[in-house]
């Protein structure tokens, strides 16, 4: 995770996550390993995540899938979860909005 000044390009490390996924996590789909780290990242980092506007920068449509109705099992779960916090998804190469 990291945490950046609006206006400024200097961007500092606050907080490292890794994590190996093991059995059946490892077969999931690419879409449900985003999902499921977003997750983990968001119950690891609950006080950022409930106190801040997040920023995901991510090349995965993550948004529209999770928006989805006919979602089933695990990702209407973690549709759920992460649908308490304000986080809003952006393509990797775009900017930040200006306040």
């Amino acid at each position: 995770m990291f945490i950046g000044t609006r206006g400024r390009e200097r961007r500092a490390t606050v907080y490292f996550i890794s994590r190996v996924l093991h059995d059946a996590k490892v077969r999931y789909q690419m879409i449900e390993k985003v999902a499921l780290t977003l997750v983990i990242n968001a119950y690891r980092m609950r006080i950022y995540f409930q106190n801040h506007h997040i920023i995901v920068k991510i090349d995965y449509l993550i948004m529209k899938i999770l928006a989805k109705p006919d979602l089933a099992g695990r990702m209407i779960r973690w549709a759920a979860e992460l649908s308490k916090f304000q986080i809003q998804y952006q393509p990797k190469g775009q900017s930040s909005p200006k306040p």
